[in-house]
């Protein structure tokens, strides 16, 4: 390999490695949006929740809403607000956030320190979450919704 050989392929290094470095600092904000996104429309599930008040809830749910129980049960949108929520004693709180984000579609995991009743049954502890939200006219909507046991 010549000199020139040489300076050419370091060149194309360097060029490569600031091609990296521009395209890294200019989808940073999308980053950050989808974070952001993530963590707003997390917090507008958790508040309806918190408020343990149907008109509340079913603002935040999509027609087609499902969720999944750590037991096994689901629940369609209806029977859900018919009788398929918990109870919150405390208000949530989101944790550890990892968000995706595509053509109006949010999937959010999460953590979510939680103190509520379930079929008689108070739950304490850390419990993972999986909510998948729609964007509809601006506003998050819950699509699904899995929820694994609480830690102990």
């Amino acid at each position: 390999m010549t000199a020139r050989q040489i300076s050419t392929t370091a060149g194309h290094r360097l060029r490569l490695a600031a091609a990296v470095v521009v395209s890294l600092a200019l989808s940073a904000p999308a980053f950050a949006d989808e974070a952001d996104d993530a963590a707003a429309a997390v917090k507008a599930w958790l508040d309806a929740l918190a408020s343990n008040d149907a008109a509340a809830v079913t603002a935040v749910l999509a027609p087609e809403f499902q969720v999944q129980r750590s037991d096994g049960r689901g629940f369609t949108r209806e029977d859900y607000l018919a009788g398929g929520r918990t109870r919150q004693v405390k208000p949530p709180v989101a944790r550890d956030l990892i968000a995706t984000e595509a053509d109006g579609v949010l999937v959010v995991r999460y953590v979510m320190e939680v103190e509520q009743v379930a079929d008689g049954r108070t739950i304490v502890g850390a419990a993972p979450r999986l909510t998948v939200f729609r964007k509809v006219d601006g506003r998050w909507l819950v699509v699904a919704h899995a929820a694994y046991p609480a830690a102990r």
